[in-house]
């Protein structure tokens, strides 16, 4: 029983942690150009975030395989000048449009080399595309 109390205190203290980690792209700082790549939409979006803020701009995506997908950057921007992107994943072309309309009243623009169809885990197809904001 103690043993399971200390490991549930453990625990606690460790996924916060863990948890609040943001993931880290590793670059060079006389890195020209980058490729990402992952299976998971919310992976994709935070680790473009990060590099966005860096100067990297979206030259072209594509689907690897039936469930990952790949987005190719070049630095091509200085902070604080960066571009800012957003991704958006739906089964639903409804929701799409929907979606696709609000980012576009926030100064958004689709990048059309970016939409890519992701076979779901459980059946199903993903669209996924990304949406482009310049700075300023």
């Amino acid at each position: 029983m103690k043993k399971l109390t200390i490991l549930g205190v453990l625990l606690l203290v460790l996924l916060p942690a863990a948890g609040a980690q943001k993931p880290k792209v590793k670059l060079d700082p006389e890195q020209r150009y980058l490729l990402l790549a992952t299976t998971k939409t919310s992976t994709m979006q935070k680790e473009l975030n990060e590099v966005a803020e860096k100067g990297f701009v979206i030259r072209m995506g594509s689907p690897t395989s039936s469930s990952e997908m790949a987005l190719f950057l070049e630095r091509a921007a200085e902070p604080p000048d960066t571009y800012t992107y957003q991704l958006l994943a739906t089964k639903r072309t409804g929701t799409m449009q929907k979606e696709l309309g609000q980012a576009a009243e926030e100064g958004f623009r689709l990048l059309p080399r970016t939409m890519i169809s992701k076979q779901q885990m459980f059946g199903g197809v993903e669209i996924v595309c990304i949406l482009e904001r310049p700075p300023n």
